[in-house]
């Protein structure tokens, strides 16, 4: 996804430029060194989230693969003067560019939108500009976010849809994200219902800010896995309704189609001469919308018949043939209709087939990295239903909730990346102290398993020495 990074003056004086050629990179270093707040930085310059707080460099630029289409280049410079700070972020993609300027008010600190450009084939426009306090597109805050400032001036813009492409394919694990894994399971013990009741209802809040415009996997509860699992086994169920309705729509169509073809090339699914041809053709194309005109039934209809007869003379035609070959002549074209309506079949279940397949990759991404991270004790079984559930062998475990913290850590891991990530555009996980509740071993194959998804980057800062996989092609940035 990403191909280079700048930061300027970070901290006022320093430094940082991260080459991402290698689908991982990791930043070491000792504790209050600054690893945190580049991912910080970085996360925030790409999901266009701002606050007065974490402007702690001078400029950050953004390059980006030429495979991510979405997007080329962010770049994001601060300045001030005598009234305060101002932000200008541009961002630039194939054809078209944006320019945003943001004012952080000396006096009250609070971030103020003043104007949104949009350029494309040397022409401007000016979407937004303040003219005053009555003007101002957003309350007047210590936040503010690109992508919902251009959803208020126009949510059908297509620059907008480009920054919600990039946040889709973003994920960022905090270090805070263990927190509310750890306290449910300490705090159930010690409290009655309505005390969990009302934790359960702020981690739940928590889990709604997960979205287009905040990124971070935070607030994790319990029931959070699951319902990401339920939602899965929602669009897979669609997707397999959606694809039969049409596996069955284009077979019938095409079926169809060919009854009108020569005898030579006849192909139908049945012959029979007591049937009204034409008013079944109409009655299957009403059914299922497929669009065939009337004029084109009637050929189709007409031909249909013509077949039937000529085939019946041919039976009755006491000519140089014997009865016996007769019967074996009209047999065989018999059988070539039924021949190609079962390779028809096979060659829409085929389509159907890969479009279940590819569905299924986000499922077999969490599976098989289960089963290598566990030597096959961990599993995740999914029914004929298309649901899915925990199974730890050799016990009575089967809920995500049942699991240690660090097993909850690691399929947290997993299923966001497989589900909430796109199957093929490139994508990006950042993840500060990824060995937080880890085995060593775990620690060790954690980058490796993650990069099985073929269009991951990860972007990591770590303390341990264990997530620097060997077998890992990585490049490590080392702050001192």
């Amino acid at each position: 996804m990403l191909s280079k990074v700048q930061i300027t003056n970070l901290f006022g004086n320093e430094l940082v430029n991260i080459d991402f050629s290698k689908r991982s990179v990791i930043i070491t270093g000792d504790n209050g060194n600054g690893k945190t707040t580049i991912l910080n930085t970085i996360y925030n310059s790409l999901t266009g989230n701002y606050s007065v707080s974490d402007l702690k460099y001078n400029t950050i630029k953004i390059k980006f693969d030429s495979d991510f289409e979405y997007m080329k280049s962010i770049f994001v410079k601060k300045s001030s003067d005598e009234n305060g700070e101002k932000i200008e972020i541009r961002y630039k993609s194939e054809n078209q560019s944006l320019i945003v300027n943001l004012r952080v008010s000396k006096m009250k600190k609070i971030i103020i939108l003043e104007k949104i450009v949009k350029k494309q084939n040397r022409t401007s426009s000016t979407l937004f500009e303040e003219k005053g306090p009555e003007n101002q597109l957003i309350p007047s805050g210590q936040k503010v976010s690109i992508v919902n400032l251009m959803d208020l001036i126009d949510e059908d813009d297509d620059f907008s849809k480009k920054l919600k492409e990039i946040n889709k394919s973003l994920l960022y694990f905090p270090t805070y994200r263990r927190i509310d894994l750890d306290i449910e399971s300490y705090y159930s013990s010690l409290y009655d219902s309505p005390i969990m009741a009302l934790l359960q209802r702020e981690q739940r809040e928590k889990k709604k800010k997960f979205g287009i415009s905040d990124r971070r996997v935070i607030g994790m509860s319990n029931s959070d896995i699951e319902e990401i699992l339920k939602e899965y086994s929602r669009t897979l169920n669609e997707v397999s309704s959606n694809s039969l309705d049409i596996l069955f729509r284009d077979f019938t169509k095409s079926t169809m189609m060919k009854m009108g073809q020569s005898l030579g090339n006849i192909r139908v699914s049945s012959f029979t001469k007591n049937i009204k041809t034409l008013e079944q053709l109409k009655s299957i194309n009403d059914i299922l919308e497929l669009n065939i005109s009337t004029d084109t039934l009637q050929e189709i209809s007409s031909q249909y018949e013509k077949n039937i007869q000529l085939l019946d003379e041919i039976r009755s035609n006491d000519n140089n043939v014997n009865a016996e070959d007769r019967d074996r002549l009209f047999e065989a074209v018999l059988a070539l209709p039924l021949m190609q309506v079962i390779q028809d079949l096979q060659t829409e279940y085929s389509k159907y087939n890969n479009k279940i397949t590819e569905e299924l990759t986000s499922y077999n991404y969490i599976s098989e990295n289960l089963k290598d991270f566990s030597g096959n004790k961990l599993k995740l079984i999914k029914t004929e239903l298309n649901e899915f559930e925990f199974q730890k062998v050799g016990t009575q475990i089967n809920k995500f909730s049942d699991f240690s913290t660090g097993e909850k850590q690691l399929i947290t891991f997993l299923v966001y990346s497989a589900i909430e990530l796109p199957k093929t555009t490139p994508a990006l996980v950042i993840i500060d102290e990824p060995e937080l509740s880890l085995h060593v071993k775990w620690q060790n194959k954690l980058l490796k398993n993650l990069l099985k998804k073929s269009n991951l980057q990860v972007l990591s800062a770590t303390h341990s020495p264990y997530i620097i996989n060997r077998s890992v092609d990585s490049l490590v940035v080392r702050k001192v």
